[in-house]
């Protein structure tokens, strides 16, 4: 679904914590699709630092995007 994408990606994303719009952007997808995602019980959660509120590790997002893809 979004292999190609990351994969393209490698070596171009330089930032590891995404506010949802911009992780939606990053995976080329509506935030509708992405709030569908956020609703899913195995999706990474956001990190629970007060400096990065509401801020998802894009690292763990691809890491569960290659998980749940095979």
């Amino acid at each position: 679904m979004f292999q190609q994408e990351i994969e393209a990606m490698q070596g171009k994303v330089v930032q590891q914590f995404f506010s949802p719009a911009q992780l939606a952007k990053a995976l080329g997808i509506g935030t509708t699709k992405l709030y569908q995602l956020f609703k899913l019980e195995d999706f990474p959660k956001p990190t629970t630092n007060p400096h990065f509120k509401n801020k998802y590790n894009f690292q763990e997002v691809k890491a569960w995007i290659y998980e749940n893809e095979q």
